[in-house]
């Protein structure tokens, strides 16, 4: 059985569609501690933006940890990103 942790954000965010109209959604952050044996992996989606991919490597970093592997796309205004998270000694 999978143990997923589900953060949502208290703000809702507005990722900009194709053609132009905006369509709001919460922020999500899963962290799927179970779904690799070497990395806790977190998934993100977030509305995109310049720089939210350095501000989350940057918070994971401050964190002490390290995002050796991570998987990203960008579709209609939306950051999907899966970041696959150890600490400094690669240690999960």
């Amino acid at each position: 059985m999978e143990n997923t942790t589900s953060h949502r954000s208290s703000r809702s965010g507005s990722g900009a569609c194709s053609r132009g109209a905006h369509a709001r959604f919460p922020d999500t952050h899963p962290i799927n501690p179970d779904i690799n044996p070497k990395f806790t992996v977190v998934d993100i989606a977030a509305p995109d933006r310049l720089g939210l991919l350095y501000d989350i490597l940057r918070a994971v970093s401050d964190a002490k940890s390290s995002s050796p592997r991570r998987a990203s796309t960008t579709e209609k205004g939306a950051a999907i990103d899966s970041f696959y998270i150890t600490d400094l000694e690669a240690v999960r």
